[in-house]
């Protein structure tokens, strides 16, 4: 199992996963302002939505292919999201809240 803590350089307000619509809905905490963000299963890819700001970058999302299951977990003041990709090792995202 694979731990990575660096997924994105930012703090996280909440994390809310529906598994029955295949997403999870990411409050980043980004100078002093909350964004909503979406990570979003769609078939065996999943999408993270994630708005870029500064260094004139557009809105456009990651992806991550061949999906075959992620979950999420909240302990304490931690959020961990469990991602396993095909022909990958299951790998396990840490997220510190803001």
């Amino acid at each position: 199992m694979y731990l990575n803590h660096r997924f994105w350089d930012n703090m996280v307000e909440d994390i809310k996963i529906n598994k029955d619509k295949n997403y999870i809905l990411v409050k980043f905490w980004r100078d002093g302002i909350v964004a909503e963000d979406k990570i979003e299963k769609i078939r065996n890819k999943l999408y993270v939505y994630y708005n870029y700001t500064g260094y004139g970058r557009n809105y456009s999302p990651a992806l991550i292919e061949d999906v075959e299951k992620f979950d999420l977990m909240e302990k304490g003041n931690l959020f961990y999201i469990k991602l396993k990709v095909k022909n990958q090792e299951e790998r396990i995202y840490c997220y510190e809240k803001a």
